[in-house]
């Protein structure tokens, strides 16, 4: 009664965070155990990391993910020893650990619904420092992370980017805080420590890192903030440190896979370029943009082909609005200034969230691109391995930005008396997308018994 009592003198968003988190941990629990096992990107090698480390004390790695730091296999390994004595009873060829236990694969599952939850309340709090009178976006930020079907179901998968995503989200909102609040040592210091982290769990979160030093670097040349310079410098020589250490051999290897096809002979020849930029497809962009929304099992299980309609009429209708808020924001900058306006809080704290959402989405792009951009055939684009680079998971860093940036765009066309109302059909909206994802997945996907080893 006590605990009604308290909810019902709640502030209404909150018990609308807590409502969202609710739907998001029942989804997530209900993904990892009605997702057969691994299904999902890479999960077969992320779990071998999590058994070998258990079997071996990290002396031996095995899998296919060996190579990634090991951060998120540490945290989750609690939960994979609760169950690592059960009878196996998952044959899986190719596991290098043998036969696994369904129930410890189940519980590291679960480990990542949690850290995927943990972000809903965190771009709750980011946008609403950003903007902390609108409930249409907050809660719709919020609702967007929440109830994104792809994001849910990578969540309650065993994979490192879970932990990433987690603290990107962090490192998103500590850097708008410290544009709000103050660069004070005690934010920098925490900033460039969950920077730090962020770094060595997932080559994904670099691009945000980048974002992060970026800021920090223009906030310490300021002629008016110069007396954190020093601060500055040792924020930046913590994350080359740790550059170094931990990621120079994968940093290496990801920048001979872009920058060596765009060396050969020729290719910037107007010959090359014209026949370069005549032959791109239109295919990769539309792999990224149904596997950010939600792809499964391999590409082989995808949602409705209206719902994807519906997600694209709402991608283009955001896209409308961010492109009028950008108009308007021109026509202020030639009469105001660049200072006058990029130089206050808002106009920061949007164009940090821009810039790490366009980082993000550039990333891909380029390293797509880069490994192949001209075939044989004189086509650009490919199916299979070359759209691996182009998965959308790989901008769920920027969650939180694209989410506020989704639903800022969206907020640009609605008359504002219907600000109130457009609030809950956003979220009934994304709700009911989400659990015809997990619905689908349920009966449209692969059968438990198809494994190898099963009946």
């Amino acid at each position: 009664m006590r605990l009604l009592q308290r909810m019902r003198g709640s502030n209404p968003d909150t018990l609308i965070l807590v409502l969202l988190i609710a739907i998001a941990l029942t989804r997530g629990t209900l993904y990892a155990l009605v997702t057969p096992p691994f299904d999902s990107p890479d999960e077969k090698g992320h779990y071998d990391y999590v058994a070998s480390l258990y079997e071996t004390q990290g002396a031996a790695m095995q899998g296919k993910e060996r190579h990634q730091p090991s951060l998120y296999y540490w945290i989750t390994l609690p939960a994979y020893a609760l169950f690592a004595h059960q009878p196996p009873d998952l044959e899986v060829y190719a596991l290098a650990t043998g036969k696994p236990s369904l129930l410890s694969l189940i519980a590291v599952r679960l480990m990542s619904v949690l850290m995927t939850v943990a972000t809903i309340p965190l771009a709750y709090w980011t946008a609403k420092t950003v903007r902390p009178k609108d409930r249409f976006i907050y809660l719709g930020t919020a609702a967007f992370v929440a109830l994104e079907p792809a994001y849910g179901w990578l969540g309650a998968s065993v994979n490192n980017d879970n932990l990433a995503n987690l603290l990107a989200a962090g490192m998103i909102l500590m850097l708008l805080r410290c544009v709000s609040n103050g660069f004070s040592r005690g934010y920098v210091v925490g900033l460039v420590g969950l920077t730090a982290v962020a770094m060595v769990t997932k080559l994904t979160t670099w691009p945000s890192a980048a974002i992060v030093a970026a800021v920090l670097a223009v906030r310490a040349i300021t002629p008016r903030h110069a007396r954190g310079l020093r601060l500055t410098a040792a924020a930046a020589a913590l994350l080359l440190a740790v550059a170094t250490i931990f990621l120079v051999g994968p940093v290496r290897s990801l920048a001979a896979s872009f920058f060596k096809p765009w060396t050969e002979p020729g290719l910037l020849s107007p010959h090359r370029l014209s026949t370069f930029f005549s032959n791109l497809d239109v295919w990769p962009f539309v792999y990224e943009f149904k596997t950010f929304w939600g792809s499964f099992s391999a590409d082989s299980v995808q949602l409705p082909p209206v719902v994807y309609w519906i997600l694209a009429v709402l991608t283009v209708a955001s896209a409308t609005g961010l492109l009028a808020r950008l108009a308007r924001a021109l026509r202020k900058l030639s009469r105001d200034g660049v200072f006058q306006v990029l130089g206050g809080q808002f106009g920061a704290q949007v164009l940090v969230l821009i810039s790490i959402a366009l980082v993000e989405i550039i990333v891909p792009l380029g390293r797509y691109y880069g490994n192949s951009p001209l075939r044989a055939d004189q086509r650009i684009a490919g199916w299979e391995d070359d759209f691996a680079l182009l998965q959308g998971r790989f901008l769920f860093p920027a969650m939180v930005p694209l989410g506020f940036l989704f639903v800022w765009g969206l907020e640009a066309l609605l008359p504002s008396r219907w600000s109130k109302h457009g609030t809950w059909v956003l979220i009934g909206l994304l709700i009911a997308i989400d659990w015809t994802a997990l619905l689908v997945l349920a009966y449209g996907g692969h059968s438990w018994q198809v494994y190898p080893g099963q009946g």
